[in-house]
């Protein structure tokens, strides 16, 4: 389940990112590498900074309801790990930078 939700979350947020890129690039022309790097970086971590405070934060670790709790693990100290959530966030600033690099060269 975790995989499919990952995977749907990934595509939306590359679809979001794909879509905006051709409608700047459709409504102001000719723009430059950085105008499009910093639209692409900045929708990108929109996204990221999401999952971290309200997908994380407050669904997984506050929250923490029984769909999002894995059979005989109830309880484990783990779920509470906000070291855990940030350090994936941060994963994310090289994706959106990525997203970013990817968005500027069109």
């Amino acid at each position: 389940m975790s995989t499919v939700a990952s995977v749907a979350f990934a595509a939306l947020t590359i679809g979001i990112v794909t879509a905006a890129m051709l409608d700047l690039h459709a409504t102001s022309g000719a723009v430059g590498f950085g105008t499009a790097f910093i639209g692409a970086f900045v929708l990108t971590l929109t996204f990221d900074t999401y999952d971290l405070v309200i997908l994380d934060w407050l669904v997984i670790v506050t929250l923490r309801p029984k769909l999002v709790v894995l059979p005989g693990t109830e309880g484990m100290p783990a779920y509470g790990d906000l070291k855990f959530h940030t350090f994936g966030f941060l994963k994310g600033l090289i994706g959106a930078r990525n997203m970013g690099q990817v968005g500027g060269c069109r």
